[in-house]
């Protein structure tokens, strides 16, 4: 599942992340969380809220348009884990995606459904 970032902000520490909660006067959310946009806005099917652990991250370069991005490999809750593609305006440069790091942000999801495997056989 590919994500998209509309928004996205980077901790360095669970503690960061906490201590930044604590400060706006916010309930403190767990640092792995999904919640899916379509409960409050059905029309927003497709897009979601999540917090995460940057799991690996590294700048790209899209080989077509020579553009640069961030992509990082974000797992979330239930261990369920998300490519993200983050613009670099969104991100502060001084403070870019890197493994270990709290991510959250609100997304844009893509993604391909596989067909199951079949389990059984034929055998008699």
């Amino acid at each position: 599942m590919a994500a998209f970032a509309h928004e996205v902000q980077i901790f360095d520490s669970i503690q960061d992340y906490n201590k930044k909660q604590r400060a706006q006067g916010m309930i403190a959310m767990a640092d792995q969380s999904f919640g899916a946009m379509s409960l409050f806005f059905p029309e927003k099917a497709t897009y979601a809220v999540f917090t995460g652990r940057i799991v690996q991250a590294e700048r790209k370069v899209n080989e077509r348009t020579g553009a640069p991005f961030y992509w990082a490999l974000v797992e979330t809750l239930g261990d369920c884990q998300f490519d993200v593609v983050i613009h670099p305006s969104l991100v502060d440069v001084d403070h870019p995606p890197r493994p270990g790091c709290i991510l959250q942000g609100s997304f844009f999801l893509s993604g391909r459904l596989l067909p199951e495997e079949d389990t059984s056989t034929n055998e008699t």
